[in-house]
């Protein structure tokens, strides 16, 4: 269906690197700055940022599957 995972094949190191990887900060304007306009407070990720947070948000798959013990 739509909401089926695709599988991903990963190597053991960017397996590694995925569920090491923490949740960047957003870039915002600081408060001085927000107080005397209506920009945008959130200033959004770089195009490199946002290809780094979309592979992070791969490893969801990654923890929702139960660990099994290798034999």
């Amino acid at each position: 269906g739509l909401n089926s995972p695709l599988p991903l094949e990963l190597s053991d190191a960017e397996t590694e690197e995925l569920l090491e990887s923490k949740r960047p900060k957003m870039p915002s304007l600081s408060v001085s700055e927000r107080a005397r306009n209506f920009k945008e407070v959130h200033l959004g990720f770089s195009e490199e940022e946002a290809i780094i947070e979309a592979k992070r948000c791969l490893r969801c798959e990654l923890e929702s599957k139960p660990k099994t013990e290798k034999g």
